[in-house]
C-alpha cells in the first residue's frame, strides 16, 4: 500500500456529505469538531490516517439525532457530545467491518478503507472505533455509575443483535427461499437496532425513565426497515456512492427487499426465477453489466420496486405513530421528527 498523504486527507474530505434536514443542521459541525478533538488526537502510528478516511466524507446523521433529541427533551448538548460521538464510532465500525465482508471497494465516491489501506490495518482501525464506542459512552455519563453500566449494557446488547442481523444478511445471500418476513427480520436487527441505541441511550441521559426511553426500540425498528428499503432501491442506481458502479447488492446475491419481493411475486416466471438465482449465487467478480442490468429490468416489470416502496411506506408510517405517542416529547419536537424521518427514507444518497 502507498503511504497515506495530504491529498488523501482532502479527497476523504470531500467524500460526497449531503445536506441534513433543517433540524438537525446546526449539529454536524459540532461532531466534526468533537470526532477531531477526541477521536484524530494525538496522532497514531498505523490508526490516525485509516481514521481520517474512515470519519471523512459521513453525513453524521445518527449522532445529529442524538444530539436534537436531547436538546428536545431539555438536556444539556454539550455534556452529550461524548454519547454522540460514541455513536458515530459505531456506525463507523460497523461500516468498515460491512465493507469487508461485502467486498464493496467505494463508499461515499472514494475507496473504501479496506480498498485503500488493506484488510489489516482496515480490521484494526473499526476494533479500534469500537473500543472508542466504549470509551465515549461511558465519558457522557462518568459521574453517574448506574446510568454508565446501563449505558454500556444498551450498547453491549445493540451491538450483539445487530451482528446477529448480519449473520442473517450472511445466510441468506442467494437462497431461494428468502422471504420478505425473514427480510423485516434481518434489518430490524442489522439497521433498525443501532439505529434507536441512540436514541434509547440519549433519552436516558436526558433523564427520561428507562421504560419511556425503550420505546425508542419500536421506532427504530420500523424507520430502520424503511431506511434499508430504500438503500436497497438506491443500490440500483448510481447515488450510492459507490462511483460508478451499480447493483452491489446483486453481485453479492445480497437479501435485499427486492431480492425476498422478486421470490415471491406472481408474475416471476420459473425461467426467470432459475435465472435470478443464479446470477444472486454467482461470485460477485464474475456478475456482468449485463446481468445487473438483467435483474433490475426484472426487479421492474414484475413490480419489485414499487412494492418495496410501499413496504417502506408502511414501516416509516408505523415510526412516525409510535414517535408521536410518545408524550414525553413537546409537540414541537414531533413535526421535527417527521422532517428527519422523511428526509432518511427518501434520500438520494
Amino acid at each position: 500500500m502507498r503511504k497515506y498523504s495530504m491529498s488523501d486527507e482532502k479527497a476523504a474530505r470531500a467524500g460526497g456529505r449531503s445536506a441534513a434536514p433543517t433540524p438537525l443542521r446546526r449539529f454536524p459541525p459540532l461532531i466534526e469538531r468533537g470526532l477531531r478533538r477526541a477521536i484524530l488526537r494525538p496522532r497514531l502510528p498505523g490508526l490516525t490516517p485509516g481514521l481520517a478516511w474512515q470519519l471523512a466524507g459521513g453525513k453524521r446523521l445518527r449522532p445529529a439525532i442524538v444530539l436534537w433529541l436531547i436538546e428536545a427533551l431539555a438536556g444539556k448538548v454539550a455534556g452529550a457530545l461524548p454519547f454522540a460521538l460514541a455513536v458515530e464510532c459505531l456506525h463507523n465500525f460497523l461500516l468498515a467491518r460491512d465493507d469487508i465482508e461485502d467486498g464493496d471497494t467505494m463508499r461515499r465516491n472514494r475507496p473504501t478503507l479496506w480498498a485503500r489501506f488493506g484488510i489489516p490495518i482496515a480490521l484494526n482501525v473499526a476494533d479500534y472505533l469500537l473500543a472508542r464506542t466504549y470509551e465515549q459512552a461511558a465519558a457522557a455519563a462518568a459521574r453517574d455509575l448506574p446510568l454508565r453500566a446501563e449505558l454500556a449494557e444498551l450498547l453491549t446488547t445493540a451491538l450483539r443483535i445487530t451482528l446477529e442481523g448480519q449473520g442473517r444478511d450472511l445466510e441468506g445471500r442467494g437462497d431461494g427461499a428468502f422471504t420478505l418476513r425473514r427480510y423485516e427480520e434481518l434489518v430490524r436487527r442489522k439497521t433498525g437496532r443501532y439505529l434507536a441505541f441512540g436514541w434509547v441511550g440519549g433519552a436516558r441521559l436526558a433523564g427520561v425513565p428507562r421504560r419511556e426511553a425503550e420505546r425508542f426500540w419500536f421506532i427504530g425498528e420500523h424507520l430502520g426497515a424503511a431506511f434499508q428499503m430504500r438503500d436497497d432501491l438506491l443500490d440500483l442506481g448510481a447515488a450510492k456512492g459507490r462511483g460508478e458502479e451499480v447493483g452491489c447488492d446483486i453481485r453479492e446475491g445480497k437479501p435485499s427487499a427486492l431480492f425476498a419481493l422478486a421470490l415471491a411475486s406472481r408474475e416471476l416466471k420459473a425461467r426467470d426465477r432459475a435465472r435470478l438465482l443464479r446470477i444472486m449465487r454467482r461470485e460477485r467478480a464474475a456478475t456482468t453489466e449485463r446481468e445487473v442490468a438483467w435483474v433490475t429490468r426484472l426487479y421492474r416489470e414484475i413490480g419489485a420496486i414499487e412494492e418495496c416502496r410501499r413496504c417502506a411506506a408502511r414501516h416509516a408510517a408505523r415510526a412516525l405513530d409510535g414517535f408521536d405517542s410518545l408524550r414525553f416529547l413537546p409537540q414541537s419536537a414531533r413535526a421535527e421528527f417527521h422532517e428527519i424521518a422523511a428526509f432518511m427514507v427518501e434520500r438520494e444518497v
